[in-house]
Order: structure tokens, then C-alpha cells, then sequence
């Protein structure tokens, strides 16, 4: 929750068969896009003259979508400064690595090229099983997955299943919202560490045009009981202030029974968050599951401790109905 997912590369595919229309796409997608490039052409002079020339300094990874010689290939590494991607059948792609390797350039990516989701998955599994089982390091480089057609919905699920197995850059033909979050979705989902809670920055947060009058809800900087907080006040449309206490990321109730969301380091939360400077109050709202702390929390802290709801979706009738400074 409160994470904004977007993709991190662009590709520009060399489709229009001429090199200059394509030269003038990446001119366009390095002033507009912000973000890194790949590049996909079958053409090497007109990769070159894209990576040497709008893309220079850029480092774009240069797709080369044809059978490039090996001389071809070292060439146009070492005239753009620009990492390459290596496509073909594992056996081909191995033997170009390997070949490129010995002539110094090493900074390559593979791919299966344009082919069906089966042996897609096939050579991503191969080249993976090769490399970290085998240690066969013509294979030992990231692989880059494309997922295309004429059925984005079927794009997607290949994308997919590619971020899935092993794959390091899928680039898909899919731009409709829901499809590209179900992508970013499951990456998001591959790549997150089940072991370390997502967590906000334990701090001070206003939410609206706060007075000195204004409530302070006290929470953890466990990211679904923070962003619940603050969703169910910005909903009530009640400015206020909500603290955010570190907990390592962990629940209400989760961080209390650990005696992590404990009167002492609430009471420092408050003082380091220097909310004392903006109130004219003494009064903090704490969730209703912790009540047992309320009056050691106010002897340790001096403040006015109010109960408020054990539940998030209680917190706007809370603060419309019940809370006064």
C-alpha cells in the first residue's frame, strides 16, 4: 500500500524500415521519457546511430534482432559505450557470449528473441540451470524476455509468468492500466523480501491544512496500518497530524505484544517528531486495541491519551463526533 509501481525501461522497436525514422523515435523517447532505453533494432548501423547519437551518454541496451557478426557486434559495442542483448537459440547465444567475451566486450544481456512463451520459458530455465548449476558463464548473464501478440491479455499472463522464471527484463507489447499493474504486480510481489515488513518512514505526517487545534493519531510505520490512518482521515476530511512510531514495520497489536509500541517509545516519538511545537494541545489518539497503555503513556509522556477506535474505519466518525481539542 502507498507504493506508486511503474515501469523502469522504455523499448523502441525499429519497425518503420527506415534508420532515420527510428533515430527521430529515440530522439522523442530520450526528451520525454525519462527513464532507461532499449533499443531493438535488426538494423546495426541504425543502432549505432541511435546509441551514438540522441542516446549518447545514455547507455541504452542495444537489442540487436539479427545475425550480427561477432566483429559486428564488438564494433558496435565499443563505438556506443552501450551494454548489449544477445538473441538466438541458447546454443547460438552461448557460442556469440563466449566469442564477445574473449574479445572483451562482457557487458550482455541474452534473450530468447521473438518466440512462443514455451520455449521462452524453456531457454529462460536452461540458461539459469547452465549457469548457477553448471557455472557455464557463456549463460551467466541477465535474460531479457519479450511478451507480444495480438492478444495483450495474453501478453500479460506471458509477462507474467517470465518476471516468475528467472527473467531479468521483460519488455511487453501491453499499455492498458490494468494489464501493465498486473505485470508491475507481480514483480512487486517476486521481489519483496516476505521476511522484512513494508514499512513508512517512522515520522511526523500532516494530512490536510493542520491548525494547532487539530487531533494527532498515533500509529505504528507498519505501511497497511499507516496508510488505513491515513485513508480513513483523508476520507473524513478532518486535517491532522499522525504519528508514525518505528516498529520495525510490525502491526498495533503485533508491536505491542513484542513491547515495541510501548508508552517509552511513544513518548520519544513524540518528542523527536517536535509535534509539542505545533499544538496548542496536550491531547494524542491512540488505537483502541492498546488501551491498556493509555495511562502509562500519559504519566510517561505528560500528554492527555484519548482511546480511539480498535478499528480504522471508525476513525472518521471518531474524529467528527468525538474529538475535541
Amino acid at each position: 500500500m502507498g507504493q506508486v509501481l511503474t515501469p523502469d525501461l522504455l523499448a523502441v522497436v525499429h519497425d518503420s524500415g527506415t534508420a532515420e525514422a527510428f533515430v527521430a523515435a529515440v530522439k522523442v523517447a530520450v526528451a520525454e521519457a525519462g527513464v532507461p532505453l532499449v533499443l531493438m533494432s535488426g538494423d546495426v548501423g541504425a543502432l549505432e546511430a541511435a546509441a551514438t547519437g540522441p542516446a549518447a551518454g545514455t547507455r541504452p541496451l542495444l537489442y540487436v534482432a539479427a545475425d550480427a557478426s561477432v566483429d559486428q557486434l564488438v564494433a558496435l559495442a565499443q563505438k556506443s559505450s552501450a551494454p548489449l542483448c544477445i538473441a538466438g537459440p541458447i546454443e547460438a547465444v552461448a557460442e556469440k557470449t563466449a566469442a564477445l567475451a574473449d574479445k572483451g566486450v562482457k557487458d550482455l544481456v541474452i534473450s530468447p528473441g521473438v518466440v512462443g512463451a514455451g520455449k521462452a520459458l524453456n531457454f529462460l530455465t536452461q540458461s539459469r540451470r547452465a549457469a548457477l548449476a553448471k557455472k557455464f558463464r557463456p549463460l551467466g548473464y541477465p535474460v531479457l524476455a519479450l511478451a507480444g501478440g495480438d492478444d495483450p491479455m495474453a501478453a500479460a499472463l506471458d509477462a507474467c509468468a517470465y518476471v516468475c522464471k528467472y527473467a531479468g527484463i521483460v519488455v511487453a507489447d501491453v499499455w492498458e492500466a490494468p494489464l501493465v499493474l498486473a505485470i508491475l504486480t507481480t514483480r512487486q510481489n517476486i521481489y519483496t523480501d516476505p521476511q522484512k515488513p513494508v514499512q513508512v518512514e517512522a515520522k511526523l505526517y500532516q494530512l490536510g491544512e493542520t491548525t494547532d487545534k487539530s487531533p494527532l493519531l498515533v500509529t505504528t510505520n507498519f505501511s497497511l496500518s499507516y496508510y488505513s490512518v491515513e485513508g480513513e482521515a483523508e476520507s473524513a476530511h478532518v486535517p491532522c497530524y499522525i504519528l508514525a512510531v518505528n516498529t520495525d514495520g510490525t502491526s498495533v497489536l503485533t508491536a505491542w505484544a513484542a513491547d515495541k509500541f510501548n508508552p517509552a517509545n511513544i513518548t520519544k516519538a513524540l518528542k523527536d517528531s517536535g509535534i509539542a511545537d505545533k499544538l496548542a494541545h496536550r491531547k494524542l489518539i491512540i488505537p483502541g486495541h492498546v488501551a491498556v497503555i493509555s495511562s502509562l503513556l500519559a504519566e510517561e509522556s505528560g500528554w492527555e491519551v484519548l482511546v480511539g477506535p480498535k478499528e480504522a474505519s471508525g476513525i472518521g466518525p471518531y474524529l467528527k463526533n468525538e474529538w475535541k481539542a
